[in-house]
């Protein structure tokens, strides 16, 4: 969820805003999330929730690959 942060950030509230920028900007521009610590998940696209970005459609690395 949006609100949520690492517990070891420095500065939180930053944090917190440039995770709120950089959704927008993927949610606007249909930008792929990569997680390269997910093990289960490791792409993404958000949509607009309700209240916060929420995740539309999880896929592998490999099948965007299939694409270029």
């Amino acid at each position: 969820p949006m609100p949520y942060v690492i517990a070891y950030k420095v500065r939180p509230l930053i944090t917190l805003r440039e995770k709120q920028r950089i959704l927008e900007e993927a949610i606007e521009k249909g930008h792929v999330l990569f997680f390269e610590h997910d093990p289960v998940n490791e792409c993404a696209l958000v949509v607009r929730g309700r209240k916060y970005p929420v995740v539309s459609e999880t896929f592998s690395l490999e099948e965007i690959n299939a694409y270029v």
